[in-house]
């Protein structure tokens, strides 16, 4: 499928000598691959010093043969919603969905699991290593809510900041739902099915708030803050309590039926300790320190100094125990930026001798662990690929990794007519998706967060960002082999600012973005040479960019006639524009202003027309060769796309007002007239990105929470369209 006029040729201005090119290879799925710095092209044009690797800029030339004097026909346009298709039923897995995984619990009386992720309202449930079922919690409905997840003797619990929701965890049944007159600290919150109580940390009133399991009401609270909560073999309730300086600890007992204080005690540790665990049986206390270290305090004896382990462990973030293990676990992984070459996972402890006894390596960011007691089983949540790892603690061997969900967050169509879908946060995998027959197939390889897809019908190829191993993978559409991986000239990627993709297809140079390094990589696809690493304009002026997570934070396109390169700044609501003609120097900067929701509900909204020399950010729209704001949209926040043979532009909006409804506009391209409406999906907390097959006249809508592609065909009896 052509995306844009062809006839324009590239030229490559070899300013000293020949070519010395890259000497690539390429390998069946999943052999090594291509690593380590390479030899340099030269190609004439300014030498950029990167990381001890030259990198030419290249000199494209221009030919002026875009834009035509088309005059649309159309009427009216009709929009058809002609398929739905969910990737977790193909996968199989239940209705519904849980996405990007949070938290996990498991039930050893029922044998079976619960997984709570932070951007979709369900909650998966799992039994012998598979997902079997979804319950909708109701809370985080097309929100971004983080839920921790406890569960025990057929109970399950589902807590937020604001609310706690109370499940049957055999029939999967909602029983119950509470909201908090404050805000808790969901991650601390106590469960203790022996007892028949919960108990809920609230940093507002420095207490915890203890709630009866059976009728959901409190019954009582206690003072203790920046700290833990935990019932003892007799009874009563032990509150471990930061002291103001910071010095150490109190050690509080206080009694379970009026909640008075009964002893206090104090342990000097001016560690920072990350998190707690309590061993009821042998009553030893667990503080997991933010440099790794676990130290053991025994309840019968507070004096006697604290038993000290080293766990070797960097970015620590639980700990949990049983009669046989300790277990500490990093929340640092591959998805996350730092600690060199270490990429997380666990550390077991022999809970008896304190010998370390095994370091699994899990490469993934971790936010929750879970035992169970029984099995001798950890349970490992894996932020990263939306999974949860089950360890056996006894050999160390991760036994088994359940998937919690999917999710359809891009994609490309090739040109056979089928598509190749980015499933980034529910498995790192590419994913080819035939519209004829509705069945997806996974591409068997491990692309680390791909963040971009697009095919090149020159090359015959497609080609992935792979964000977190800040690389590009070749992919040969006619066998689904991995062909080749370029590696870029920049540290890898991480998660806190999402990456974006940009293609020339004229000139089949790729474009990828790293937020937290603030720069975007131009590479030649037809050799895989690194082309130029342009440092995007200091827009905090020598300020962290750290802070700059999420999505559309540096979101990149192109505009081919002048092989400009366009980068909109979230931050500072600005378009960077770079001349590749000129080695990528700034050429222009476009002050977009306020554009209020559209780049909120729609943060990838950067669309350049290449034929008629427009550029679209949001609703406003921009003279591609001049820069001038010519005028904004009258319907939609943002183009979807633009089909300019025949004269129609497509766009979405967002009504907040009922229930984030949205809607896909077919409008005249000349003079914004509406030719066509319909209504899209609700309720979505991360809006669609689009493709369309200009062949079949198929727009595809890409839902990534809810993981599904939305197949609407156009027709119109004024136009050559199906």
């Amino acid at each position: 499928m052509k995306k844009y006029i062809l006839g324009l040729a590239l030229v490559l201005i070899a300013a000293i000598g020949g070519w010395k090119l890259y000497d690539y290879l390429y390998v069946p799925c999943c052999e090594p691959l291509i690593t380590g710095q390479q030899d340099v092209a030269d190609v004439g044009g300014d030498v950029l010093q990167v990381d001890s690797m030259l990198v030419s800029d290249y000199v494209f030339s221009v030919q002026d043969n875009y834009g035509s004097d088309l005059v649309s026909s159309a009427k009216e346009v009709s929009l058809e919603t002609t398929g739905v298709y969910d990737m977790n039923s193909y996968l199989g897995l239940p209705d519904g969905n849980t996405l990007k995984t949070h938290s996990v619990c498991y039930d050893e009386s029922i044998g079976q699991g619960y997984i709570a992720g932070i951007m979709s309202s369900e909650i998966a449930v799992f039994k012998d290593d598979e997902t079997f079922a979804y319950v909708d919690t109701g809370v985080g409905v097309g929100g971004f809510v983080i839920k921790d997840v406890f569960c025990d003797g057929g109970i399950v619990l589902s807590v937020t900041e604001d609310s706690v929701v109370k499940i049957d965890g055999i029939t999967l049944e909602v029983l119950d739902m509470v909201s908090f007159d404050k805000k808790v600290f969901y991650q601390s919150t106590y469960f203790d099915i022996d007892n028949g109580v919960v108990a809920f940390p609230v940093p507002d009133s420095e207490t915890y708030e203890i709630y009866d399991l059976e009728t959901m009401d409190k019954v009582g609270s206690i003072p203790v803050n920046k700290g833990a909560v935990f019932y003892m073999s007799d009874g009563s309730i032990l509150g471990i309590d930061t002291v103001i300086d910071d010095s150490g600890y109190d050690f509080n007992i206080f009694d379970s039926e009026d909640f008075s204080k009964k002893d206090s005690d104090f342990v000097e540790n001016k560690f920072g300790i990350k998190d707690f665990a309590y061993n009821k049986n042998s009553g030893e206390v667990l503080m997991l320190t933010n440099t790794g270290q676990v130290f053991v305090y025994d309840m019968n004896d507070l004096n006697k100094k604290p038993y000290a382990i080293d766990t070797g462990i960097k970015d620590p973030n639980r700990i949990v125990a049983n009669d046989d293990y300790i277990v500490a676990m990093t929340e640092n992984g591959f998805d996350y930026e730092g600690y060199g070459d270490f990429l997380g996972g666990i550390v077991i402890i022999d809970a008896k001798t304190k010998e370390v006894l095994n370091t699994v390596e899990i490469p993934t960011h971790h936010t929750n662990i879970e035992l169970d007691d029984v099995s001798n089983m950890a349970y490992v949540t894996n932020n990263g690929d939306n999974s949860v790892s089950r360890v056996n603690l006894a050999t160390g061997e991760v036994e088994a990794v359940i998937d919690a969900g999917s999710s359809v967050e891009g994609g490309a169509v090739l040109a056979d007519g089928s598509l190749y879908l980015r499933n980034r946060l529910g498995g790192n995998s590419i994913m080819r998706f035939d519209p004829e027959t509705g069945d997806f197939n996974n591409i068997e390889c491990e692309y680390p967060w791909p963040v971009g897809i697009a095919y090149s019908e020159n090359l015959g190829k497609a080609f992935a960002f792979d964000f977190l191993n800040s690389s590009i993978s070749q992919i040969n559409p006619e066998t689904d082999e991995l062909e080749a991986v370029y590696d870029l000239p920049v540290n890898d990627g991480a998660t806190d600012g999402i990456g974006d993709m940009a293609y020339d297809y004229t000139r089949d140079v790729a474009y990828v973005a790293i937020p937290e390094q603030n720069s975007v990589v131009a590479v030649d696809m037809v050799t895989g040479n690194t082309i130029k690493v342009v440092q995007v304009e200091d827009y905090l002026q020598g300020g962290s960019y750290d802070d700059l997570g999420g999505a559309g934070v540096l979101v990149i396109a192109t505009y081919e006639p002048t092989a400009k390169l366009l980068v909109y700044v979230k931050k500072v609501s600005k378009i960077f524009v770079y001349d590749g003609l000129n080695g990528f120097e700034l050429d222009e900067v476009i002050d977009v202003g306020d554009l209020h929701n559209d780049i909120e509900n729609f943060p990838y909204s950067l669309v350049v027309d290449q034929t008629g020399d427009r550029i679209y950010i949001g609703s406003k729209i921009y003279a591609a060769e001049t820069y001038e704001l010519i005028g904004s949209l009258a319907y939609g926040n943002s183009v979807a796309l633009a089909d300019w043979d025949a004269g129609i532009l497509f766009t979405v909006s967002v009504n907040d007002k009922k229930n984030d409804q949205e809607t896909l506009y077919a409008l005249s391209y000349y003079d914004g007239e509406l030719l066509g409406q319909l209504d899209l999906s609700s309720n979505q907390y991360v809006k669609p990105r689009f493709a369309y097959d200009k062949e079949k006249g198929v727009i595809y809508a890409f839902y990534m929470v809810s993981s599904e592609v939305w197949e609407i065909s156009i027709s119109s009896a004024d136009l050559s369209l199906p």
